[in-house]
């Protein structure tokens, strides 16, 4: 049978690196087929200034952050910040309320 529908998408930030894309394929009563790809990992330095305001909108503490490990973020798509907390019961723990915490009135 012929695909019913046929499509890529290259990775998000190609100006960044992206190199990777996904392929779906479907067919009339065929299992989906998907297959996908991803973009060289890659590490950078978290800017202080950015770091201290993920901490606020996530209300964790400089305290909370494993100090053996630096600031950082990674890139497989996309640039998230990677912090390293401390005490895994404090990860366990996290919860944050977007619309009324401290992230409803700022931004990183």
């Amino acid at each position: 049978m012929t695909p019913r529908y046929t499509g890529t998408r290259p990775s998000p930030d190609p100006d960044e690196g992206g190199r990777g894309g996904s392929r779906l394929a479907t067919q009339e009563g065929a299992r989906i087929t998907a297959s996908f790809s991803s973009a060289p990992p890659e590490a950078r330095h978290l800017d202080l200034a950015v770091l201290e305001n993920l901490l606020v909108i996530i209300e964790l503490a400089d305290v909370d952050l494993e100090t053996g490990h630096p600031n950082r973020k990674s890139f497989a798509g996309h640039w998230p910040p990677v912090p390293v907390l401390r005490d895994p019961a404090r990860f366990d723990d996290f919860t944050f309320d977007p619309a009324t915490g401290p992230a409803a009135a700022t931004s990183i």
